[in-house]
C-alpha cells in the first residue's frame, strides 16, 4: 500500500462522491421512465422516487432509534420494513 498525502485523498473521495450521486440520479431518473413505460401512464411514475425518499426517512428513524435503545430495537425496527 502507497502512502499519498491528505489532499490527494480527499480529492479522491470527493470525485467518488460526486460520481455516485451522478448515478444515483441517473438511475432513479431511468427506472422512473422505465416504470412510465410499463405502467402505460403518467400517474404512477413518481412512485420510485417517493419510495426512495420514504426509505430513506425510515433508515434515518431506524439509526436514531438504534443510537437511543441499542442495536437490538434498530434491527427489530429494521426488519418491519
Amino acid at each position: 500500500m502507497s502512502y499519498e498525502p491528505d489532499g490527494q485523498i480527499d480529492r479522491k473521495i470527493s470525485s467518488l462522491g460526486v460520481f455516485g450521486g451522478a448515478a444515483l440520479a441517473a438511475g432513479i431518473t431511468g427506472g422512473e421512465l422505465f416504470a412510465q413505460e410499463m405502467i402505460g401512464t403518467d400517474s404512477l411514475a413518481g412512485i420510485l422516487i417517493a419510495l426512495f425518499t420514504w426509505f430513506g426517512y425510515w433508515r434515518l428513524l431506524v439509526g436514531r432509534l438504534s443510537q437511543r435503545f441499542g442495536r437490538h430495537w434498530g434491527l427489530t425496527t429494521g426488519f418491519l420494513q
